[in-house]
C-alpha cells in the first residue's frame, strides 16, 4: 500500500471491491473510500474506557464485509 498526504492507497486486491484510499486516526478511527463502489465507510470510536482493542486490520475486515454487501452502481 502505498502512502501520501495523510492518505493510503488501497490496491483493487484487497478484496474491498476495488482500489480506494483509507486514512488512519487517533484511538480507532478510520475512513476508507472505494470510488467504484460508489463507498464511503467512517468509523469513529474512543477507546477511552473500553479494553477492546481496535486496529487497521479490525477496520479493512469490517470494510470488506460492508463492500461485499453493497451493490454497488
Amino acid at each position: 500500500m502505498g502512502y501520501g498526504y495523510m492518505w493510503w492507497e488501497l490496491p483493487s486486491d484487497l478484496g474491498l471491491g476495488g482500489a480506494g484510499f483509507a486514512a488512519l486516526g487517533f484511538r480507532g478511527q478510520a475512513v476508507a473510500v472505494i470510488p467504484s463502489k460508489r463507498l464511503l465507510v467512517a468509523q469513529t470510536a474512543d477507546r477511552h474506557d473500553s479494553l477492546v482493542e481496535l486496529n487497521a486490520s479490525h477496520f479493512f475486515q469490517l470494510v470488506r464485509l460492508i463492500a461485499a454487501a453493497h451493490p454497488g452502481e
